[in-house]
């Protein structure tokens, strides 16, 4: 699903996510669009030794602070069913 820049920040409003910067206070932020660039995969695993496999992997929107560059992670599944709420798709 393609999501805007400014859908991730409507989605977070929505739920009554802090609008500023836990380290600066700004409430500039960026969010790179398209092609899924703001997506991160975090990887997962239970044993630290280990390097997870390619697919064991937490999707995740990345937003950062246009001020102080500080980072704040938001898991995608949920981004992206408020995002279909707020635009009206039941699907």
């Amino acid at each position: 699903m393609d999501i805007k820049a400014e859908e991730v920040l409507d989605a977070l409003r929505d739920r009554g996510a802090k609008t500023e910067c836990d380290q600066c206070g700004s409430d500039k932020f960026f969010i790179s669009e398209g092609d899924d660039r703001f997506v991160m995969h975090i990887p997962m695993t239970t044993n630290e030794d280990e390097l997870p496999a390619s697919h064991d992997t937490l999707p995740c929107v990345a937003i950062a602070c246009g001020n102080c560059g500080y980072m704040r992670f938001y898991a995608r599944t949920i981004i992206i069913e408020i995002v279909k709420k707020l635009r009206g798709d039941h699907a």
